[in-house]
């Protein structure tokens, strides 16, 4: 008789792609809601901009807008993906969200439209105002960038100059020096001669006195 069989054999395991696979999904049905949140804060705040200041709410008034803004917003990005995948586009714009408003009716759209386009403007002018500033502000710090440096440069040049300037005093007044001892030493020389003080002459004095000794004996 064949052995039977009570279970898959020692160390065996299920692939691991079938286990992912299912894995992901069953998270993805599971999905709910909550996942898909927008961030709580920046609802709060344009909730509370939108009240008066003395109008508080509740945090059940909260998670319903925030509910409801979440599906809202999915909502409205689904069909403005479908507008931009009908002029075959891979990339969802202002005029796709545009497009899909007035197609979903969400209330007047002839009163919806034109102040979301305002906005929009108003947004993309901010946007080119800011970029403009930063270009501006980076132009300024270039240009005073080569500005220090060229003045630091001259400051640096005026100084190798007058550094030359007393280089050239010192070795003139050197010369002028040496001259004055060269003239100094002629002057002697020219005194001594002036004089009978030479030393040419010295020695002819002494051979004279040595010829007169000489003459006596």
């Amino acid at each position: 008789m064949p052995p039977k069989l009570t279970g898959p054999p020692q160390g065996w395991q299920p692939p691991t792609h079938m286990n992912s696979a299912s894995l992901a999904q069953q998270k993805a049905n599971s999905s709910g809601i909550s996942e898909f949140e927008l961030p709580k804060s920046n609802l709060t705040k344009l909730a509370k901009g939108s009240v008066p200041d003395n109008v508080k709410m509740q945090q059940d008034v909260t998670i319903a807008l925030l509910r409801g803004s979440t599906l809202f917003i999915n909502y409205l990005t689904s069909a403005a993906h479908d507008q931009a995948v009908s002029r075959s586009g891979k990339t969802i714009t202002a005029s796709d969200v545009i497009k899909a408003i007035t197609e979903l009716d969400f209330g007047p759209s002839d009163a919806l439209v034109p102040l979301l386009e305002q906005e929009l403007q108003a947004y993309r002018n901010h946007i080119q105002a800011a970029k403009l500033a930063k270009k501006s502000a980076a132009n300024a710090n270039k240009n005073k960038g080569p500005r220090k440096s060229s003045g630091t440069v001259n400051d640096g040049e005026g100084d190798v100059g007058m550094v030359d300037d007393d280089e050239e005093g010192e070795g003139e007044n050197d010369n002028e020096e040496e001259d004055e001892e060269e003239d100094i030493v002629e002057g002697a020389d020219e005194t001594r001669d002036g004089n009978g003080l030479g030393v040419g002459d010295e020695s002819e004095i002494v051979q004279g006195q040595r010829e007169g000794e000489d003459e006596e004996i």
